[in-house]
């Protein structure tokens, strides 16, 4: 059932922030305002801005409520918006909306195409209903992403990419225009933080470890040109990558 076209907010950061702000460019729809990270961690801000150029720009900020009461959107979208909104923000909006590159319970927190190549737990997109919890609340709509024997922490990432263009171009177009149905979150699932990352980057060289986990491992890890996995010779890190091709199938 239609009815009329909600307004929202668009809170977006880095390529995936620019990519499906583009998706919601060329479905019509323009944001009542842009919520960007500040200047010193913002990523890919220039080409959000350039998806919405009469949009009016919001730096986050810790008293940035009085702005965002004064703008009248039912929704609040957010996608790759490294900052946790309080309850009162929440509140503010009737679909507080997050976009996270995880297939949701699983990977919930940091980094969750690493852990899915990790961990072998499923890798996806999903959008769900924001609570102050993160990554948490009601499930408005999934996509799995296959994960092949291949994968390295790079390619999965644009497949989550895709996928995040594919859902937001979909579901979260429809969101403005029709009803909202959700889903309760499944329980169990995964979370890793951050410093769990940072753990997994440092490769002892005394280390006892199965060459499949070891593999796994310098997948996930592998996102040039940043430089993740390392060892220590001589006082100074030595980075590693891994690379992978496949045996053309005989004829």
């Amino acid at each position: 059932m239609r009815g009329a076209r909600k307004s929202f907010i668009y809170a977006a950061n880095n390529r995936n922030g620019f990519l499906c702000g583009s998706a919601i460019a060329d479905a019509g729809y323009c944001p009542e305002l842009l919520l960007l990270h500040p200047v010193e961690r913002r990523k890919y801000g220039d080409e959000i801005q350039s998806v919405f150029p009469d949009t009016s720009v919001v730096e986050w900020r810790s008293d940035i409520l009085p702005e965002l009461q004064n703008v009248s959107a039912d929704v609040l979208l957010s996608v790759n918006f490294g900052f946790v909104f309080p309850a009162e923000m929440l509140s503010l909006f009737r679909y507080p909306v997050n976009l996270h590159t995880g297939y949701l319970p699983y990977n919930k927190g940091s980094h969750p195409n690493v852990w899915s190549i990790i961990d072998g737990t499923p890798a996806g997109v999903t959008l769900h209903l924001m609570t102050t919890n993160v990554d948490d609340g009601e499930i408005i709509a999934r996509r799995e992403v296959p994960v092949s024997p291949l994968e390295t922490g790079k390619s999965l990432y644009a497949k989550l990419e895709e996928a995040s263009v594919e859902l937001i171009g979909t579901v979260f177009t429809e969101l403005l225009t029709g009803e909202v149905h959700t889903s309760p979150m499944p329980e169990g699932g995964t979370f890793h933080f951050a410093r769990e990352f940072d753990e997994l980057c440092a490769l002892s060289l005394d280390e006892t470890v199965k060459v499949g986990d070891l593999l796994r491992r310098l997948r996930a890890l592998s996102f040039p040109p940043y430089r993740n996995a390392y060892f220590m010779e001589g006082g100074r890190r030595v980075y590693v990558d891994i690379s992978l091709d496949e045996e053309e199938p005989s004829l």
